[in-house]
């Protein structure tokens, strides 16, 4: 990947998917390295080829050593691409639900009113099962698009794994050269490449 730059910003990571590139600025965040994503992508379309399907993260140029010795050292989990897939299968569900019923009831047709209410139960089943409800609050699906706010609004009830973890100090070394904090992890600074032992 060649280091572009957009306004004073360097692409660090590039990907297909929006769901990617918020993983990569969200661990680039945590890190304290500022970073945002620039998305080109036609969403209505969902165009994967070509200059316009990808979606960049970028930072600041003093991070991008940084940044780029984040990514390589630690790979994204699969675990959250799964979960991923698993909420994107539900939203297709729960939206082509709801698509599917605003047209049957348009154009009177029993039957795709009918596959609506199935994909809506479906889908809204699964939405209360991932907040921690019971999967039969689904069944709101029957009252369409109040359904779908009523089992949105449900509060979650999942523990602590899906709550935000309150970050802890990490032990830290000072570089000689630059004076930059630098986590122990880490042999090389980030910001001025100094080996720590130098």
């Amino acid at each position: 990947m060649s280091n572009s730059t957009y306004e004073g910003w360097v692409v660090v990571f590039e990907s297909g998917t929006d769901y990617e590139a918020d993983l990569v600025r969200g661990r680039l965040d945590d890190a304290g390295l500022p970073a945002i994503v620039l998305t080109q992508r036609d969403h209505a379309f969902n165009l994967t080829i070509g200059d316009l399907a990808q979606v960049r993260v970028l930072v600041q140029p003093e991070h991008v050593e940084g940044a780029i010795q984040l990514l390589v050292t630690i790979p994204l989990s699969d675990e959250r691409e799964r979960d991923w897939k698993y909420d994107r299968a539900i939203n297709a569900s729960v939206i082509g639900g709801l698509i599917l019923q605003i047209l049957g009831g348009a154009l009177l047709s029993t039957r795709a009113l009918l596959l609506g209410t199935v994909l809506l139960i479906i889908g809204l089943s699964f939405v209360a099962r991932r907040k921690g409800h019971d999967w039969k609050w689904g069944f709101m699906g029957l009252l369409s698009i109040i359904g779908l706010l009523v089992v949105a609004a449900l509060r979650d009830r999942l523990p602590e794994e899906n709550q935000a973890v309150p970050s802890q100090e990490a032990a830290t070394w000072k570089c000689r050269a630059c004076g930059e904090d630098i986590e122990d992890s880490y042999e090389t600074c980030w910001k001025c490449g100094t080996d720590r032992n130098d």
